[in-house]
């Protein structure tokens, strides 16, 4: 029982990891605005996710700047078919 306790840890680890490595990666490059809303500001980022295998994702994600939380959130994120 311990050792599965010790890879799901390990397991969520590498899964939170590689979140913060892919929210770095999308917020470093340009925004484009897409809308106002009544939630905030809607933005749109292109670029390319580098998973673990070094093999780049060409996506497009939605993200919300909400002015009440003073937050960036994530909304969505899709396969951009464009690239």
């Amino acid at each position: 029982m311990a050792r599965l306790m010790a890879s799901r840890t390990t397991q969520q680890r590498i899964q939170d990891e590689s979140c913060v490595s892919s929210r770095t990666q999308i917020l470093s490059l340009e925004a484009t605005f897409i809308a106002e809303t009544e939630f905030g500001t809607k933005y749109q980022i292109r670029g390319r996710l580098i998973g673990p295998n070094r093999i780049g994702l060409p996506i497009i994600s939605i993200w919300l700047v909400d002015p009440f939380a003073q937050q960036t959130k994530f909304v969505t994120l899709f396969p951009n078919k464009e690239e």
